[in-house]
């Protein structure tokens, strides 16, 4: 039962692991339950491994915390992204290692009306990354400005909406995707499927709007992911297109 609300959080000197907001459950072995995070401006000038808001439900000593009922919107964050890997919002559900992988998905994940914009010219920047085990919930509203990899990141989420976004990619990257989604790694058996996509609107010089990676997953057994899911009425400006989307 957690609000962070309308702070001004600033980085001004470059630092390792550097974010805006990080919130994870560890020590006190609790679930993430009904957090928001709403109306905040963050900025960030050249740290490393950063990132603006990041949400971890963790696994320590045989507890997972589970996020449920997490609503991030109406924050404006602004430079995560001047090194390899950054990104705007971030939000990760551990899940417990074995084989099979274990563990609670996280659900009732809200990401909206966000304005995330990286500096031009950065070098591996997401706006949005989504992982590990997470069900049910949504991306709608958000503008993310600048990305040069890939607007929104989708690694083992299924049943999310993902609508209304404008995705603006830097002007001097090319092949970026709006959206990928693909499994985690190679050690999670959970699928990215069931997601909805429509009326986004891409601006910059795109490889695919939505991309869906394939991928082979060694566990218990050995299994190939497919995705489903839902593309429509999108808009789409661009300086290049491809003729197969």
């Amino acid at each position: 039962n957690t609000l962070i609300d309308s702070n001004s959080l600033i980085t001004t000197l470059s630092s390792a692991n550097a974010y805006g907001i990080l919130l994870y459950e560890q020590a006190f072995k609790r679930p993430l339950n009904d957090v928001t995070i709403s109306n905040n401006i963050l900025t960030c000038q050249g740290a490393t491994s950063s990132g603006g808001i990041y949400v971890i439900g963790d696994v320590w000593d045989g507890y997972q915390s589970v996020i449920s009922n997490l609503k991030i919107s109406g924050n404006t964050v602004k430079g995560y992204g001047n090194n390899p890997e950054g990104f705007g919002i971030g939000v990760k559900q551990t899940l417990f290692a074995g084989s099979p992988v274990t563990g609670l998905l996280g659900d009732g994940v809200v990401i909206s009306d966000n304005v995330i914009e990286f500096p031009a010219h950065a070098v591996t920047t997401y706006g949005i990354v989504l992982s590990n085990g997470l069900r049910s919930g949504s991306v709608t509203g958000n503008v993310i400005k600048n990305f040069r990899s890939q607007g929104v990141r989708l690694l083992g989420v299924q049943d999310f909406n993902l609508s209304g976004n404008t995705l603006i990619a830097d002007p001097a990257a090319s092949g970026v995707f709006g959206f990928n989604e693909r499994g985690k790694d190679l050690t999670t058996h959970y699928n990215s499927q069931g997601n909805r996509y429509g009326q986004n609107t891409y601006k910059g010089t795109f490889s695919r709007p939505v991309a869906h990676s394939d991928e082979t997953c060694f566990n218990s057994d050995r299994v190939i992911l497919r995705r489903t899911g839902v593309l429509a009425s999108d808009t789409v400006i661009a300086t290049q297109w491809p003729k197969q989307v």
